[in-house]
Formats: structure tokens, C-alpha cells, sequence
């Protein structure tokens, strides 16, 4: 090693020691703070998915897919990929547009009765549009896929939903 360079060195050692610390302190000042500039948009990410409705979710089509033509309905091709209550259910249908709509007791049953010759029902229960008032104002009907039958459930109930449409 040099000489000067080792008297230098001996000189502002206690200096080198100080500058390296701020250096070392203001790295790690800005990569957290760049850090936590990521780690907030991760969150607000996570946060917007998280707050999308199942009726946001369908937007892509993929609950309408190729529509089955059964009678003088179309039948959406797949169930809305989450349960929801009465209100929710009613409004995802429309939202699908171009007459997209919830099918009543009686076209539901019928679904029921062929379901496999339209396919892609779970044995789930499904809302109906149609009102039960023998329950009250806040009641509608559903169809159990799974061999249960009919019935009538509080509209805030969370039951799965298949769109129909007249055509």
C-alpha cells in the first residue's frame, strides 16, 4: 500500500466510518421508501380485486360464453362464478345486457327437468325472479339442481344464478 495513501487512511479513518454510515443510512432510507411506494400499490391491487362485486367479474364474458338455445330461451352458458343474494343476482343478470335477465319459477324448473341435455348445471340452488309472498315481501323462489326441489328463501339469501334471455 501506498504510504501517503496508509497516512491519508490513518488521518480520516473516523470520517471514512461516518461517510459510510450516512451512505449505508440514505440507501436504506430510499429503498424503503421505494419499497413501501411498491408494497402500497400491491395493496391497493389486492384491494381493488378484492372489492369487485361478482357481478364486475362477468364483464369478459365469461358467463355468457356460447349460449344454449333451448325452446325460446337462450341459457347463459355457465352459473355466475359466485353466490348472491336475490337483489345482487337480479342486477349481475341485467348488467349482462341485451335482455339478460334472471329466469322465473317456471322456465327454472324447466331447466331443471333438462338439465342434462343443456348441461353445465351444479347441483346448487338457484334464484328464480319470480316473488314467493307466501313468504312475505322480502322472499323469492329457487330451484335445487340437486334433486331437493322448489322453494321460496329470503331475497338475502346467497343461492347461484344461471341468465336466460327471451330470443
Amino acid at each position: 500500500m501506498n504510504p501517503e495513501f496508509k497516512e491519508w487512511l490513518d488521518k480520516n479513518k473516523t470520517l471514512l466510518i461516518v461517510c459510510l454510515i450516512f451512505a449505508f443510512v440514505w440507501f436504506k432510507v430510499v429503498y424503503q421508501k421505494e419499497n413501501l411506494k411498491s408494497n402500497q400499490k400491491i395493496s391497493e391491487n389486492i384491494n381493488n380485486n378484492l372489492s369487485e362485486s361478482p357481478i364486475s367479474k362477468v364483464r369478459d364474458n365469461s358467463v355468457i360464453g356460447i349460449p344454449i338455445k333451448f325452446g325460446t330461451l337462450e341459457i347463459a352458458q355457465s352459473e355466475f362464478p359466485e353466490k348472491m343474494n336475490w337483489r345482487d343476482a337480479k342486477k349481475a343478470c341485467k348488467e349482462l345486457g341485451d335482455g339478460w335477465r334472471m329466469p322465473t319459477i317456471d322456465e327454472l324448473y324447466e331447466l331443471y327437468q333438462n338439465k342434462r341435455q343443456i348441461g353445465g348445471f351444479g347441483t346448487y340452488y338457484y334464484w328464480s325472479s319470480t316473488p314467493d309472498y307466501t313468504l312475505g315481501n322480502n322472499a323469492a323462489w329457487w330451484q335445487s339442481f340437486g334433486g331437493v326441489g322448489t322453494g321460496g328463501g329470503d331475497k338475502g339469501d346467497e343461492l347461484y344464478v344461471r341468465a336466460v334471455r327471451t330470443y
